[in-house]
């Protein structure tokens, strides 16, 4: 079994890797862009939840129960059911979030994909929001809630069967909302064809991190499908506390990275010729014609010494031209 200690602690270092990650995020769009867009707003409200949890999780343990006491006190089951509910709307802020910057990078993506996007945001609402209320209000009230602990709920609370579906629906539906936020940046960022391929697979991993918070929320599955299903135990609702934790804060980084990188490129003044496709240019053979037009010049040398001064010059200036065609094209590229 995990020492109490050890839980609080990690759950804090995620903690603050997040708000260091989200502080960052938040001075470098607010020093460039002159604000804070909608997303970045949302991040924070996720990272004050994250912190409310963190503070939750030292509550619960400072109550230093024991396997045969902690569930049945009213305590340890306040700071349970708080912990639970700021698990489900925590990463709900940060992967909306994720979906408004989605929508904003993938502007000229198409309409079905956008569709997409706006239909998880408001299943993201519609599913985690009225579970996180219910978790408060099964029993009719607070006092209800939690008088009796955990092992012994109130007569009128709602039916533990009832409140495991529920649950159990909340975290398949997250972690399939995660594995979406994986896949659908990879297919869209694998179609640009005028980025090379090392490019494309260094922005799809980057707006792909999402898959660490899918694998997260899967083992979340499993730790509320035994927390509802078996015997209460410490040992259970420690692993229900971590994998929670590790939840909120990666979605927090996995959301927060993609927004990061452009700028520390921007900053770091990246070359981006390497990001792109050489263009390919129409080629010219001017071989055969100047061999042409040097044996037209050679044969009327004598008596057309005007012409052939004129037909050089239009030679020297056709392979002007050509070289200027490849000048602007190279500035092209870089402005890129």
């Amino acid at each position: 079994m995990v020492p109490d200690s050890a839980i609080v602690g990690f759950v804090w270092v995620l903690t603050a890797i997040s708000g260091i990650i989200v502080v960052a995020r938040s001075v470098m769009k607010f020093l460039r862009f002159r604000g804070l867009a909608w997303e970045d707003s949302l991040m924070i409200i996720s990272l004050a939840l994250a912190v409310v949890y963190g503070t939750s999780t030292i509550l619960l343990y400072d109550l230093g129960l024991k396997q045969h006491t902690a569930f049945y006190s009213p305590e340890f089951a306040e700071y349970l059911y708080l912990c639970h509910a700021v698990g489900f709307m925590a990463p709900m802020f940060s992967r909306i979030s994720f979906c408004l910057y989605m929508l904003r990078v993938l502007s000229t993506t198409s309409v079905t994909r956008k569709r997409l996007i706006y239909a998880f945001i408001a299943l993201q609402l519609a599913v985690n929001v009225p579970v996180s209320i219910f978790v408060f209000t099964q029993c009719g009230s607070f006092q209800e809630l939690w008088q009796h602990g955990i092992a012994q709920p109130s007569p009128s609370c709602v039916r533990h069967d009832i409140i495991k579906i529920l649950a159990l629906v909340a975290v398949v539906f997250n972690a399939a909302t995660d594995l979406f936020l994986t896949i659908l940046p990879a297919v869209v960022v694998w179609s640009i064809k005028v980025m090379t391929a090392r490019a494309r697979l260094g922005l799809a991993a980057t707006l792909g991190l999402s898959f660490f918070a899918t694998i997260a929320s899967v083992i979340k599955i499993w730790c509320v499908y035994a927390l509802y299903t078996y015997k209460p135990s410490l040992e259970t609702v420690g692993r229900l506390v971590i994998v929670m934790g590790v939840e909120i804060n990666v979605v927090i980084i996995a959301a927060s990275i993609p927004v990061l990188a452009p700028l520390f490129l921007q900053k770091s003044g990246t070359n981006k010729k390497r990001m792109y496709k050489e263009p390919e240019l129409k080629t010219y053979d001017t071989g055969a014609e100047s061999a042409a037009t040097k044996d037209i010049s050679l044969q009327s040398s004598n008596t057309l010494g005007t012409s052939s001064s004129k037909t050089c010059n239009g030679s020297t200036q056709g392979k002007s031209v050509i070289t200027r065609t490849m000048e602007v094209s190279s500035e092209d590229r870089e402005a890129v």
